[in-house]
């Protein structure tokens, strides 16, 4: 179990400032009086991620991204506190949705609560 402390020192790869993920994340180091070492900042999860996998330091991210790059060798260990995120759909008001679109949000909801990212990624 990785813990704020552990990370004093170490190179962070960190998820851009307007991200309400990234604001929860300096809201828990700040609680524990730990300042990271930002090393990069990246606009999106996903980059965020692959600089990780490339070795250009760690971070914290949420499971859905994580779960998508362990089969190239990133590696994963839990993170406490735990650290909620949430996903949204968005679609523009200036077109009207179709079935196709509303069946993918229904599809994508269901793997969502179906989904136990934190079973997979324990010791």
């Amino acid at each position: 179990m990785i813990e704020p402390e552990h990370l004093v020192d170490e190179p962070f790869i960190s998820v851009g400032i307007d991200s309400k993920f990234r604001f929860k994340l300096d809201s828990i180091f700040e609680a524990a009086g730990i300042k990271r070492t930002i090393q990069i900042e990246a606009p999106e999860m996903k980059m965020v991620a692959s600089l990780v996998l490339e070795g250009c330091g760690i971070s914290i991210v949420d499971p859905m991204t994580a779960s998508t790059l362990i089969e190239q060798g990133l590696i994963v260990r839990p993170f406490h506190p735990s650290t909620p995120f949430s996903f949204k759909a968005l679609s523009s008001s200036q077109t009207s949705r179709n079935t196709l679109v509303d069946a993918f949000y229904e599809v994508f909801a269901q793997i969502i609560s179906e989904k136990n990212f934190n079973h997979q990624f324990e010791n």
